[in-house]
C-alpha cells in the first residue's frame, strides 16, 4: 500500500497526487484524499475512493475520466479515512459541474459497509453512430470482430497499447474504428508531436480512429495547414489511401491530426476530399446503360490530398448536378452535416484542466433547454418557444436575466406593458420582475438567455 506524502498549508489538495518520491501529478479530475491507499495489485492500483463505487483502474487518467463522467455533479464528504461518501447529486437547471468535497467529518456509523474493489464492465467508447454512418452502413449494421481479421487485430493490439481508457476487448463499437481495422495495415509506429504538452487520451472513438489512421494511413503529398503549424498530437500528416472504400472516406475526410478531437472538418485537405467523395457517389448511382463508367476505386482528383486545392469552395464551385442558384436555404442547411461531437457528447472540454471545463456546446445540446454554467452565478440558456405557446419567467429574488431574441418574433408582457420584439431585440428582467413571451407566428422563436447575479447592475 502507498500513501500520498504531501499536505498543503491551506488543507489537502484533492486534485494532486504525490508519489513517495515527492513527484506530483494532477489527478485528471479524480478526488484523492489524505489517507487514500493504492490497491496492492500493480496492474490495477487506482481505486475509486467513493465507498459505494470502488471501481479499479490501471491508470490515474482512467480514474479521472471516471470521476468526470460517473460522479460529476456529486457533492461528497471526506470521511477522514481515505474514502468519500456521496452527500447528494446536484441536477439543478441542467448545469453540469465536477464532483466536489463539501464536508469533512467522520464516517456515519449507519452507513453501508465499504464495497469491495472490483473491475467495471468493459468500457464501450463512443458506441453511438453518426447519421452519416447509419446512412452508409444501415442503422443496425456493425462490423464484427471476426470480420476484422488477423491483420486488423494485430493493428488493434498495437493501437490499444497507447490507449488509457479502452480495454483490448471488446473493440469499440464504432464503425470508423472497425472499418479502419478491417481495411488498413499497420505500417509505422506512432511518433508523438513533442510540441504538444498534453498527453494523448482517448475521449471517444474519433480519438482512437485518429491514431489508427496515423500508423496505417498514407503520407499526404503535402501537409495540411494545421500540420504545417505543428498542431495535433502526431508528427506528420497522414490520410486515407486513394483506394480506401468510399463509405470509409465519407467518415474520415481529413488527416489524422485533424480527425483527432473531431476537427476533421477544419482540415485544409477535407474540402477536396469531400468533393471527390460526392462525385464518386454520383458516378456510382448512374443508371445502367449510361455512357459514363463507374469508378472501381477512389482516384485522387489532381492534388486532392496534397493541400494545394483546399481553397476551392463547394459553394462557388458546386459539384456536377447541383444547381446552387435554385437551392433553397433549407436544402443548403441539409448539406451542412453535423460534426460527430455535435451529436454526442455535444460539448468540448479543456483536457488540460483538472476539472470538467466545457467551453463549446453544440446546437443539439443547447436545444434541450438546459442552462450552461459559465461561472459563479452566471449561466447561458437557449429557449425555443413553439408557435402558439407561452413562455413564463417567474420573478427571481436575486437574478437578472438578459433575453435576446435570436429568431422569430414575440409578444412581450413586462412592467405592465405589452409590445412585440423581433430578431436581435433584447429584454432585461430585473430581480423581482416577471415576464411573459407569446409566440403568435407559424415558426419557432429562439431566445438566448444569460442569467447574472442580481447585484451585477448595482
Amino acid at each position: 500500500m502507498t500513501r500520498p506524502g504531501k499536505v498543503s498549508k491551506s488543507g489537502w489538495n484533492y486534485r494532486v497526487w504525490t508519489f513517495p518520491s515527492g513527484e506530483t501529478q494532477p489527478t485528471s479530475g479524480a478526488l484523492l484524499l489524505k489517507g487514500y491507499t493504492l490497491h496492492d495489485n500493480p496492474a490495477a492500483q487506482w481505486i475509486c475512493p467513493i465507498r459505494s463505487c470502488r471501481i479499479l483502474f490501471t491508470r490515474l487518467e482512467g480514474l479521472g475520466a471516471h470521476f468526470n463522467t460517473v460522479h460529476r455533479a456529486s457533492l461528497l464528504n471526506d470521511n477522514d479515512d481515505g474514502t468519500l461518501s456521496i452527500v447528494k447529486k446536484v441536477e439543478a437547471d441542467g448545469i453540469i459541474m465536477p464532483a466536489k468535497v463539501v464536508s469533512r467529518k467522520p464516517l456515519d456509523p449507519g452507513e453501508s459497509p465499504l464495497k469491495e474493489p472490483s473491475f467495471s464492465k468493459p468500457a464501450m467508447v463512443a458506441s453511438y453512430q453518426t447519421p452519416s454512418t447509419s446512412a452508409i452502413l444501415g442503422a443496425n449494421t456493425l462490423i464484427s470482430e471476426d470480420d476484422i481479421g488477423k491483420v486488423g487485430m494485430a493493428l488493434w493490439k498495437y493501437v490499444q497499447g497507447h490507449l488509457i481508457n479502452t480495454p483490448l476487448s471488446p473493440i469499440p463499437q464504432s464503425n470508423d474504428v472497425r472499418m479502419l481495422l478491417k481495411y488498413m495495415v499497420h505500417i509505422r509506429d506512432v511518433v508523438w508531436n513533442t510540441k504538444i504538452q498534453t498527453k494523448f487520451r482517448e475521449a471517444d472513438a474519433k480519438y482512437i480512429s485518429a491514431i489508427i489512421l496515423q500508423v496505417a494511413g498514407q503520407k499526404a503529398q503535402a501537409p495540411c495547414d494545421k500540420c504545417m503549424e505543428g498542431k495535433g498530437p502526431f508528427q506528420g500528416c497522414f490520410v486515407l489511401p486513394p483506394n480506401a472504400p468510399w463509405s470509409l472516406r465519407q467518415l474520415i475526410t481529413g488527416c489524422a491530426n485533424c480527425h483527432y478531437k473531431n476537427k476533421h472538418s477544419q482540415c485544409s485537405l477535407s474540402i477536396s476530399s469531400r468533393k471527390a467523395n460526392l462525385e464518386l457517389e454520383q458516378s456510382e448511382k448512374l443508371p445502367e446503360g449510361s455512357s459514363h463508367k463507374k469508378k472501381k476505386a477512389i482516384q485522387p482528383r489532381g492534388p486532392s490530398l496534397s493541400g494545394s486545392s483546399h481553397e476551392q469552395n463547394l459553394i462557388s464551385n458546386p459539384p456536377n448536378g447541383i444547381n446552387m442558384t435554385s437551392t433553397s436555404t433549407a436544402n443548403l442547411a441539409q448539406m451542412l452535416g453535423l460534426e460527430a461531437w455535435e451529436i454526442a457528447p455535444g460539448r468540448i472540454s479543456d483536457e488540460q484542466s483538472d476539472s470538467v471545463d466545457n467551453f463549446a456546446f453544440s446546437n443539439s445540446y443547447m436545444a434541450q433547454n438546459q442552462a450552461v454554467r459559465i461561472g459563479h452565478g452566471v449561466s447561458f440558456q437557449v429557449i425555443t418557444i413553439k408557435p402558439g405557446t407561452v413562455h413564463y419567467w417567474s420573478a427571481s429574488a436575486n437574478k437578472i436575466r438578459i433575453c435576446s431574441v435570436a429568431s422569430g418574433k414575440l409578444q412581450i408582457s413586462i412592467h405592465g406593458q405589452e409590445f412585440s420584439i423581433g430578431p436581435n431585440g433584447m429584454v432585461r428582467i430585473r430581480p423581482g420582475v416577471e415576464c411573459t413571451a407569446v409566440n403568435k407566428l407559424y415558426m419557432d422563436a429562439t431566445v438566448h438567455v444569460t442569467t447574472l447575479p442580481g447585484d451585477v447592475c448595482g
